[in-house]
């Protein structure tokens, strides 16, 4: 990772959208592809049990691709709780082959964790791995159910079935996580730690927030007092400074649409990519992407990496209001007809980047909400020398 010096301070990396790169690779749910009518790559109803989710954040733990689902339906007007997938598969381009945690009648199990209602809004957000273990952030509700408002911790030692709840997250700046885990010696300022760590953004109020990033040791994951939260850089401009309270977390730019958010280093791009879904950048939400030298910054301007309109998804696979256009078929639930689709949840699949002469391809799944589906996006990125 790039290194900070007082005397060359870091500045955010020059990225640009390569013109008409990001197209919909695959829908990875459901069992239609109501764009070309045609079977779904995975045929989640026939199999799981699957109608339809959002979502679908990934962490890799032991070799294998897991993915964190939303709220899941079991048919038309059915809520079955959260789902988790997961996938070896090694290739994006001829879409993700996606197994789910599920029960002995081979329909999916929705996870289940003392403590949390798993009502609307209280879905799994972010996961990791440590050893045999794997530990996922769930975000809770407000009482009304209507909004998002805290987050819990969870762990699962036999990777997805069973759960016990470690501790309560958050309350205010960290309901919507995501994160990496990096040796600390490739981040300045870390060389105290031994052992991995995990850094990590968070949102407070639901698509309505600033990021603001905290990190912990691996190894003390399960200990809510070993959390750190960054306040701000120190006088070099290169090294961060934390707080072990969460009311001094600051943001990390100033942003105030975040709520589902991406945070991933790119290998091939040397740098740090941050997704969300803004609805404030044009006339209908956007996928926004910014991108730094480190976790906590400098972070660009932020470049719009899909647009419904520029991408040609609406009336094809994000469905217009037919009061509007009727140009689609895509509603899948009774009574949406006249409802809007969009675009939102976007994460980035780490193992998929393909490198390009001046850049790299990325893939991140988005949840389209008309049809209730996620798709596997693609886009190509340069970076300026």
């Amino acid at each position: 990772m790039l290194a900070c010096r007082p005397d060359d301070p870091a500045v955010p990396p020059q990225i640009t959208l390569v013109e008409g790169s990001t197209r919909k690779v695959c829908q990875l749910t459901g069992e239609t592809d109501r764009q070309f009518m045609s079977p779904a790559h995975n045929l989640t109803v026939t199999r799981y049990g699957v109608y339809g989710t959002d979502l679908g954040q990934v962490f890799e733990h032991a070799g294998v691709m897991w993915f964190l689902f939303g709220d899941t339906y079991l048919n038309l007007q059915y809520l079955g709780g959260d789902s988790i997938g997961y996938s070896a598969d090694p290739e994006p381009e001829d879409c993700v082959d996606l197994d789910f945690v599920a029960d002995a009648e081979c329909r999916y199990l929705p996870p289940r964790v003392p403590g949390i209602g798993h009502g609307f809004f209280e879905v799994p957000a972010e996961g990791v791995g440590r050893g045999a273990s794997q530990f996922i952030y769930f975000t809770g509700n407000d009482p009304n159910g209507t909004e998002m408002t805290r987050s819990y911790l969870a762990r699962t030692d036999d990777f997805g079935r069973t759960f016990e709840l470690v501790y309560e997250n958050s309350t205010d700046k960290f309901v919507n996580l995501s994160g990496e885990v990096v040796d600390p010696l490739d981040l300045p300022g870390f060389g105290q730690h031994q052992g991995d760590i995990w850094i990590y953004v968070g949102s407070g109020t639901y698509r309505g927030s600033d990021p603001c990033m905290a990190y912990v040791p691996l190894d003390d994951i399960e200990d809510h007092a070993e959390i750190r939260y960054l306040t701000g850089l120190d006088a070099t401009g290169c090294y961060p400074d934390w707080s072990p309270h969460e009311e001094d977390a600051a943001p990390l730019f100033d942003h105030p649409v975040i709520g589902e958010v991406s945070l991933t280093y790119n290998e091939l791009l040397g740098c740090w990519l941050m997704l969300y879904n803004a609805w404030d950048m044009g006339p209908h939400t956007v996928i926004a992407l910014r991108a730094a030298p480190f976790p906590w910054g400098p972070w660009s301007e932020p470049l719009v990496v899909f647009d419904p309109v520029r991408d040609d998804a609406f009336c094809n696979y994000i469905h217009v209001p037919w009061n509007i256009e009727h140009c689609d078929n895509l509603h899948e639930l009774p009574f949406r007809e006249n409802e809007w689709g969009g675009s939102y949840g976007p994460y980035v699949i780490e193992r998929f980047t393909k490198p390009t002469s001046e850049g790299a391809i990325i893939y991140f799944n988005m949840s389209t909400w008309i049809p209730y589906q996620v798709v596997l996006m693609a886009a190509e990125l340069r970076i300026a020398d």
